[in-house]
């Protein structure tokens, strides 16, 4: 993670306000996935929510893999998500977006796999351990006693196939010996090593499985700016 070279770029390929929110690798392909939310579409042709990929074998060159996905819903007609986060694990590509979840095993075409049990503002998406977690992080707004205050968030939603999930926490916490047991509020979620790392500006937790989290230590501050 030192020493970086250019391979390759994705280039300009659709039209409207797409965001690239995130890109993972499996089944031999890398795929990219952009999204467009509906709400925020302020000065173009359209206000829907739109889901767009590019794929590629080797990383370096790529093409789309699809411009405007759709996917059929349980109770009837089409919906286009527009999501937050994606990553592969068990076969397949998983993508979500505030309760939707879509999947691939190649990232040109997609199904709905399922919901979240909740509506959520997914930031963070992971696999690990036979194990999906999907983050919602949300700092807050303002201070306890104004009028317009909003805690903090860290809801934590789990699955082992993709498709039937469950929320696991509002909040990670940990116990944190004499202090007693501490909220931590996750602003990102990765897996490595066999386990998950929750992080804050500073502070790290690990888990194995999502639920228990333990202390594992501090991000010191070696970047100025």
């Amino acid at each position: 993670g030192q020493t970086w070279s250019h391979i390759g770029q994705l280039g300009d390929n659709f039209s409207g306000n797409f965001e690239l929110i995130g890109s993972a690798y499996g089944n031999g392909k890398y795929v990219a996935v952009f999204s467009q939310e509906g709400s925020n579409y302020c000065c173009g042709n359209s206000g829907e929510d739109r889901m767009a990929t590019m794929v590629s074998d080797n990383g370096s060159s790529w093409t789309v893999g699809h411009d405007n996905i759709q996917v059929a819903q349980s109770g009837g007609g089409y919906k286009n998500p527009a999501p937050k986060a994606v990553t592969f694990g068990a076969g397949k590509f998983v993508a979500i977006d505030n309760q939707t979840v879509v999947g691939s095993t190649d990232g040109v075409s997609w199904i709905s796999l399922g919901e979240t049990p909740e509506d959520a503002s997914i930031t963070d998406l992971e696999y690990g351990n036979g194990t999906f977690l999907a983050l919602e992080s949300d700092p807050g707004y303002f201070n306890p006693g104004s009028w317009n205050y909003r805690p903090p968030i860290g809801r934590i939603f789990k699955s082992s196939d993709g498709a039937s999930w469950s929320k696991i926490s509002d909040n990670i916490s940990w116990d944190n010996g004499s202090y007693g047991t501490v909220t931590f509020f996750a602003e990102e979620i990765v897996f490595g090593d066999g386990l998950f790392a929750a992080f804050d500006n500073k502070t790290i937790l690990t888990s194995s499985d999502g639920i228990n989290w333990q202390f594992s230590g501090t991000i010191s501050d070696n970047i100025s700016g």
